[in-house]
């Protein structure tokens, strides 16, 4: 009983400490910053996904459906209108074939790195660390990181499917295939937060701490995206204010709420790594 009461002080005292940091932090304008660049990143990263796997494929209509797959993943809602206008940009950069697959691809991705750059700044502000990097040299880590993650989703997502289908052929029963299904996407999102955490941070932390951050971001996120997505069905009514960029207010609504989440889960690593040096 004791040692129930001793954990539950804990946690209680990670989670003031780390909503106490995220505002002294100036978390609210780091995210704000940070959703700026990544939705102005998202774009290219996109083009350019299905810009390299066009010529893996050899077909843009299966490259876009490909890339469409995780972009999904990821978001509670996507309009049709906002998917309409990525694919009518993506028909345009891949017109012009040997644009996207050279100068162009190299200028997209450049883009798109200031906004993982501005998320290892915010998450490093979190840690109470500033970043002395090369600018050059960040983009090029940033660049390792983001082709290393999609690897790493993608790897994980062949072997969900490989399971799914292996324990589909051994138990006849869906609630547990439902249940391993929900595992499994919250594996992925462990796997994100705990590979954005351990290099993006600047400094050598306790595995607890990185770990612990990783877990709540993966089930914070993991239940933000269920109750964003259920509210968005049953109250929501944005497109009577936004119209026809309703689509869109509500995708840069949600990766607000997300690079919420990143850093204050950042916060909430800080907090254990603390308690762990102390320790």
């Amino acid at each position: 009983m004791n040692r129930t009461i001793t954990i539950l002080r804990n946690v209680y005292e990670v989670i003031y400490d780390a909503v106490v940091g995220y505002f002294r932090d100036d978390g609210p304008t780091h995210s704000a910053a940070v959703t700026y660049y990544m939705f102005l990143a998202i774009l290219p990263i996109i083009v350019t996904a299905v810009s390299v796997c066009t010529t893996v494929f050899g077909s843009t209509q299966e490259a876009y459906s490909w890339v469409m797959v995780y972009v999904d993943k990821f978001s509670p809602e996507l309009s049709a209108a906002y998917k309409a206008q990525i694919r009518l940009t993506i028909d345009e950069v891949i017109s012009v074939r040997g644009t996207a697959i050279g100068v162009g691809i190299v200028s997209l991705v450049w883009i798109a790195l200031n906004g993982i750059c501005a998320l290892e700044h915010s998450i490093n502000a979190a840690w109470k660390l500033t970043i002395n990097r090369n600018p050059v040299m960040r983009r090029v880590v940033s660049l390792i990181l983001l082709f290393v993650l999609f690897a790493m989703l993608y790897a994980t997502s062949l072997f969900s499917a490989f399971t799914a289908k292996r324990v589909q052929e051994y138990f006849a029963y869906p609630e547990i295939l439902r249940i391993l299904a929900i595992v499994g996407s919250y594996l992925v999102y462990f796997l994100a937060f705990l590979f954005i955490y351990w290099f993006l941070v600047r400094i050598q932390v306790a595995v607890q701490s990185v770990i612990a951050a990783s877990l709540a971001g993966a089930v914070i996120w993991g239940v933000s995206k269920s109750i964003f997505s259920w509210f968005l069905i049953t109250f929501a009514q944005y497109s009577r204010i936004y119209g026809s960029v309703a689509g869109i207010m509500v995708f840069l609504i949600w990766m607000y709420f997300s690079v919420v989440i990143i850093i204050f889960c950042a916060e909430v690593g800080y907090a254990v790594n603390l308690r762990c040096s102390h320790s």
